[in-house]
């Protein structure tokens, strides 16, 4: 009994120590095909990091829409996600291949998302995220299949700042920098010439 009530704690403790945080991110989307941008429109992103320096990345009912008319490609699923954080911001990036799957939105039926349909496409992801803001820049080779390379950018990268936003230094008013004529400071002037704040003074 004890030795079973203690393989279940280790294992609580294992599950645990690798909990995931999801963050989720409402964030504006552009996109470009063959130099052509489209208006910015809402995103929706879920950053999950699985707290062993990868995360998993979802962009939810991804659509390209051009003015009045949009085509719903669906739901891109990037799992193990490179993720680096220093100073509070986190470098993320992945090179894989994934099939899109169906979105779920009322207006459109599963069978109605193109994603699927077009089987595994290669995807190129770079990008920087704070708890608070994500940016990222999306690559998604459709040249077999639509015969055009799509760029998706997500928010804005002058979002995306550390915590630390620079150290300020206040000065002492009766700070006294003395040198001698050397180049070498000193703590105290003699009897001789001396460089004090920046002015010749004669002891």
């Amino acid at each position: 009994m004890k030795k079973t009530l203690l393989t279940f704690c280790l294992s609580l403790c294992a599950l645990c120590g690798m909990a995931q945080t999801q963050t989720n991110y409402n964030e504006k989307l552009v996109v470009t095909i063959d130099g052509n941008s489209t208006d910015s429109i809402p995103a929706a992103i879920t950053v999950v990091d699985n707290g062993d320096g990868t995360c998993d990345f979802s962009l939810k009912n991804f659509m390209l829409v051009a003015g009045e008319s949009s085509m719903p490609i669906g739901n891109v699923d990037l799992k193990g996600v490179k993720m680096e954080t220093v100073d509070g911001v986190s470098n993320i990036s992945t090179n894989q291949n994934i099939v899109i799957q169906p979105g779920k939105d009322s207006n459109y039926g599963e069978d109605e998302w193109i994603g699927p349909g077009l089987g595994e496409v290669p995807i190129v992801l770079t990008g920087k995220l704070t708890a608070t803001a994500l940016y990222v820049n999306i690559d998604i080779d459709m040249s077999e299949s639509l015969g055009q390379i799509i760029n998706v950018v997500v928010g804005q990268e002058k979002n995306v700042i550390s915590g630390i936003n620079g150290v300020k230094v206040n000065p002492s008013t009766n700070a006294t920098a003395i040198y001698t004529l050397g180049g070498v400071r000193v703590n105290k002037a003699t009897k001789g010439v001396y460089v004090i704040n920046g002015k010749k003074v004669i002891k």
